[in-house]
């Protein structure tokens, strides 16, 4: 299927993938895998989802902690450092 084969490649991997983002806490326990995404679609757009999106779950000081590809999503809690 062309349309199947389209949705699951990945420019930035130049490959066929499937995505899925994990959750974990500070001393590394997974809280929570996001279902599996085609390739196409970006790490920072599967965070933006409504059942991804668990910045209504943070407390005053926490947040999530991401690459670059997370950039201009502080408003759902997530900050992007370069040193990931």
């Amino acid at each position: 299927d062309k349309g199947l084969e389209q949705a699951c490649f990945s420019a930035k991997k130049k490959q066929h993938s499937f995505t899925q983002l994990i959750y974990t806490t500070v001393d590394g326990r997974i809280c929570y895998v996001t279902p599996s995404y085609t390739g196409s679609i970006s790490d920072s757009t599967i965070a933006q989802f409504k059942n991804n999106n668990f910045s209504h779950l943070l407390k005053d000081g926490e947040w999530i902690l991401g690459d670059q590809g997370f950039k201009g999503l502080e408003s759902l809690g997530i900050i992007a450092s370069l040193d990931l």
